[in-house]
């Protein structure tokens, strides 16, 4: 009964019109995005789109309303047309086009079948961008959950296990922390904790910072960490230990306040 479909989808921001390009650049962009993007109120299907109402076409080269473009870059020819909004709650989200009815034109019974046809994809639309509405919404909600999963303080138990292991009490040369090619992966993620405490013990003493507290500030920074390929704690105590061996190595160069 019906040709060749084509469907369009209204958006708010819309490419340059193609027939300001050459036509090598217009063939190129056609065989390669398969793409043909216009103004709203531009052609049969823009002004179906503007004014929500169902146009049926019986010789397309005689309407003024006709946009040629399609027809220029592919060498098709378009006779007959039949354009149809899609509706979402009352406004126009895009439009639906059979054209060339390969006998005769467009009737009322075509146009009430693909009227119903239309109900159908504005209810597939719908539901897509509900689908993709939701699918967002449970994104941002784990990233929200893992985000405050992981941002309270340590536990006590953390703090007591930290006592009981203690702190490195050797010199940072014999550990090896203020050396430039130090690697931080020969340290478990303990350990780092164990030695992001020694670097500020080393620096700044405990006349600056209570020991208690330094021990839960540096366990609450690991455990606020989250486990990324990246920005994760390993990064942090990396950058940490790098500033670390600047300031010993350059002792002379830094004031206590800096």
């Amino acid at each position: 009964m019906m040709g060749k479909p084509t469907a369009y989808d209204v958006g708010k921001a819309l490419e340059a019109p193609l027939g300001k390009r050459t036509t090598a650049n217009r063939m190129t962009l056609l065989r390669k995005f398969k793409l043909l993007r216009f103004p709203l109120g531009t052609g049969i299907a823009g002004q179906v789109a503007l004014t929500g109402e169902v146009l049926n076409i019986e010789d397309a080269y005689s309407d003024p309303r006709f946009n040629r473009t399609v027809d220029q870059l592919t060498g098709y020819h378009t006779h007959t047309i039949l354009c149809m909004p899609i509706f979402i709650r009352g406004s126009v989200i895009g439009v639906v086009q059979m054209v060339n009815k390969h006998s005769g034109k467009f009737t009322k019974e075509d146009e009430e079948a693909f009227e119903t046809f239309a109900v159908y994809c504005g209810l597939a639309l719908h539901h897509a961008k509900l689908y993709d509405k939701i699918r967002r919404s449970e994104q941002k909600y784990r990233v929200a959950l893992e985000v405050l999963s992981y941002h309270n303080t340590c536990s006590e138990d953390e703090v007591d296990r930290m006592k009981k292991k203690g702190i490195p009490n050797k010199k940072s040369s014999s550990l090896g922390v203020d050396d430039y090619h130090f690697s931080v992966f020969t340290l478990d993620d303990f350990q780092k904790a164990q030695y992001a405490i020694y670097m500020f013990k080393d620096l700044f003493g405990l006349s600056r910072f209570e020991s208690d507290s330094l021990i839960r500030f540096i366990l609450t920074v690991r455990k606020n960490y989250r486990r990324v390929p990246y920005h994760n704690w390993t990064h942090g105590f990396a950058v940490a230990n790098s500033m670390y061996a600047i300031i010993k190595r350059a002792s002379v160069a830094f004031r206590t306040s800096e």
